[in-house]
């Protein structure tokens, strides 16, 4: 399996060269150039990204609005999904009219 060996050291030397750099890299550094509304919805449960990233990334934003949604987890299905949506159509909306 001489292959599976050298298809592995390939794919992982691929992963390491994309992900490394961002190893360092401050997103937080650059909020601040988007001057642009921008909605974060983040559930309250989610045991992946904390929900203190999302209230971070809002006061960085010049324009941001944080949307949490209570008791959901990192995705949204289900009830917590059509929340998500109904967030995003009220977000459009309002931010079609000020264009």
């Amino acid at each position: 399996m001489p292959f599976l060996k050298k298809y592995r050291t390939l794919s992982w030397r691929l992963v390491r060269a994309y992900y490394e750099p961002l190893l360092n890299y401050d997103i937080y550094a650059h909020l601040f150039d988007f001057t642009r509304p921008v909605l974060i919805i983040h559930g309250e449960a989610d045991r992946v990204v904390p929900i203190s990233y999302s209230r971070r990334a809002a006061r960085y934003y010049a324009q941001a609005t944080l949307r949490p949604i209570p008791g959901a987890g990192h995705g949204f299905y289900g009830r917590n999904e059509q929340v998500a949506i109904q967030l995003m159509l009220a977000f459009l909306s309002q931010s079609q009219s000020n264009f």
